[in-house]
Protein backbone atom coordinates (compact mmCIF):
# COMPACT_ATOMS: atom_id res chain seq x y z
CA UNK A 1 0.00 0.00 0.00
CA UNK A 2 2.88 2.61 -0.95
CA UNK A 3 1.87 5.92 -1.45
CA UNK A 4 4.70 7.69 -2.77
CA UNK A 5 8.83 7.03 -3.48
CA UNK A 6 10.78 9.95 -1.24
CA UNK A 7 14.48 10.58 -2.27
CA UNK A 8 16.17 12.32 0.12
CA UNK A 9 19.89 13.59 -0.96
CA UNK A 10 22.80 14.48 1.13
CA UNK A 11 25.06 14.78 -1.79
CA UNK A 12 26.06 18.31 -0.91
CA UNK A 13 27.82 17.65 2.56
CA UNK A 14 31.29 18.45 3.01
CA UNK A 15 33.78 18.14 5.59
CA UNK A 16 35.96 21.71 6.33
CA UNK A 17 39.18 19.25 5.73
CA UNK A 18 37.73 17.63 2.82
CA UNK A 19 37.97 14.11 4.65
CA UNK A 20 36.05 11.06 3.65
CA UNK A 21 32.13 11.47 5.05
CA UNK A 22 29.69 8.31 6.50
CA UNK A 23 26.10 8.79 6.38
CA UNK A 24 23.55 7.34 8.54
CA UNK A 25 19.26 7.85 7.61
CA UNK A 26 17.50 6.98 10.28
CA UNK A 27 13.74 7.19 11.26
CA UNK A 28 12.48 9.50 14.00
CA UNK A 29 8.87 9.59 14.22
CA UNK A 30 6.10 7.76 12.06
CA UNK A 31 2.61 6.32 12.72
CA UNK A 32 2.61 3.41 14.96
CA UNK A 33 0.76 0.78 12.91
CA UNK A 34 3.74 0.67 10.16
CA UNK A 35 6.64 -0.07 9.43
CA UNK A 36 9.19 2.14 7.62
CA UNK A 37 11.90 0.61 5.79
CA UNK A 38 14.99 3.23 4.25
CA UNK A 39 16.48 1.84 1.20
CA UNK A 40 20.32 2.91 1.13
CA UNK A 41 20.20 3.99 5.17
CA UNK A 42 24.32 4.61 5.47
CA UNK A 43 24.38 5.64 1.66
CA UNK A 44 24.44 9.05 0.69
CA UNK A 45 21.34 9.17 -1.33
CA UNK A 46 18.59 6.81 0.39
CA UNK A 47 15.10 6.19 -0.15
CA UNK A 48 11.76 5.86 1.55
CA UNK A 49 7.95 3.94 0.55
CA UNK A 50 5.67 6.36 2.26
CA UNK A 51 2.46 4.45 2.58
CA UNK A 52 -1.05 5.64 2.00
CA UNK A 53 -1.30 5.93 5.77
CA UNK A 54 -1.54 10.14 6.75
CA UNK A 55 1.06 11.05 9.33
CA UNK A 56 3.82 12.90 10.11
CA UNK A 57 7.48 11.09 9.41
CA UNK A 58 10.47 12.19 10.52
CA UNK A 59 13.77 10.79 9.31
CA UNK A 60 17.23 11.94 10.67
CA UNK A 61 20.39 12.01 8.96
CA UNK A 62 23.84 11.79 10.52
CA UNK A 63 27.01 12.78 8.66
CA UNK A 64 29.92 11.83 10.43
CA UNK A 65 33.41 12.90 8.94
CA UNK A 66 37.07 10.21 9.65
CA UNK A 67 37.89 12.40 12.47
CA UNK A 68 34.96 11.42 14.30
CA UNK A 69 33.14 15.39 14.14
CA UNK A 70 29.35 14.44 13.92
CA UNK A 71 25.98 16.86 12.06
CA UNK A 72 22.71 16.26 12.11
CA UNK A 73 19.55 17.18 10.26
CA UNK A 74 16.10 16.22 10.54
CA UNK A 75 13.53 16.37 7.64
CA UNK A 76 9.59 16.07 8.30
CA UNK A 77 7.51 14.89 5.67
CA UNK A 78 3.72 15.94 6.45
CA UNK A 79 1.73 13.05 4.58
CA UNK A 80 -1.89 14.24 4.51
CA UNK A 81 -4.43 16.07 2.27
CA UNK A 82 -4.07 19.70 2.24
CA UNK A 83 -6.90 20.76 0.41
CA UNK A 84 -9.77 19.15 -2.56
CA UNK A 85 -11.20 20.89 -5.28
CA UNK A 86 -14.52 19.68 -5.89
CA UNK A 87 -15.44 19.85 -10.22
CA UNK A 88 -18.82 18.39 -10.54
CA UNK A 89 -17.56 15.25 -12.54
CA UNK A 90 -14.91 12.80 -12.86
CA UNK A 91 -11.62 13.73 -14.09
CA UNK A 92 -9.89 11.75 -16.89
CA UNK A 93 -6.30 13.33 -17.09
CA UNK A 94 -3.67 14.79 -15.04
CA UNK A 95 -3.61 18.21 -13.68
CA UNK A 96 -1.02 20.78 -15.74
CA UNK A 97 0.85 23.55 -12.91
CA UNK A 98 1.46 26.65 -14.95
CA UNK A 99 4.83 28.81 -14.18
CA UNK A 100 2.43 30.72 -11.61
CA UNK A 101 1.65 27.46 -9.63
CA UNK A 102 -1.79 27.96 -10.75
CA UNK A 103 -3.08 24.23 -11.18
CA UNK A 104 -5.07 23.86 -14.46
CA UNK A 105 -7.90 20.44 -14.01
CA UNK A 106 -9.77 19.59 -16.96
CA UNK A 107 -13.17 18.15 -16.30
CA UNK A 108 -16.66 17.38 -18.69
CA UNK A 109 -15.65 20.05 -20.73
CA UNK A 110 -14.47 22.81 -17.93
CA UNK A 111 -11.09 24.10 -17.33
CA UNK A 112 -11.05 24.76 -13.67
CA UNK A 113 -7.74 26.70 -12.61
CA UNK A 114 -6.59 26.30 -8.83
CA UNK A 115 -4.61 27.91 -6.68
CA UNK A 116 -2.03 26.20 -4.92
CA UNK A 117 -4.05 26.93 -1.34
CA UNK A 118 -7.15 25.23 -3.08
CA UNK A 119 -8.78 27.71 -3.87
CA UNK A 120 -10.42 29.04 -7.05
CA UNK A 121 -8.43 30.89 -9.62
CA UNK A 122 -10.97 30.60 -12.55
CA UNK A 123 -13.40 28.73 -14.54
CA UNK A 124 -13.80 28.10 -18.35
CA UNK A 125 -16.28 26.29 -20.05
CA UNK A 126 -14.54 24.72 -22.81
CA UNK A 127 -16.82 24.53 -26.33
CA UNK A 128 -17.35 21.45 -28.26
CA UNK A 129 -16.86 21.81 -32.18
CA UNK A 130 -17.65 19.52 -34.79
CA UNK A 131 -16.03 19.64 -38.19
CA UNK A 132 -17.17 18.61 -41.00
CA UNK A 133 -15.58 17.17 -44.12
CA UNK A 134 -17.40 16.68 -47.13
CA UNK A 135 -16.34 13.13 -48.52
Amino acid sequence: MTFGKIILDASPSSSYNGSSLSYLWSVVKKPNEIGLNIKGSTSVICEIEIPKIHGEYIISLQVTDSEGNKSLTIVSIANEILWKYKTGNHISSSPAIGNDETIYIGSAYNLYAVNPDGTKNGNFKLVRTYILHRL
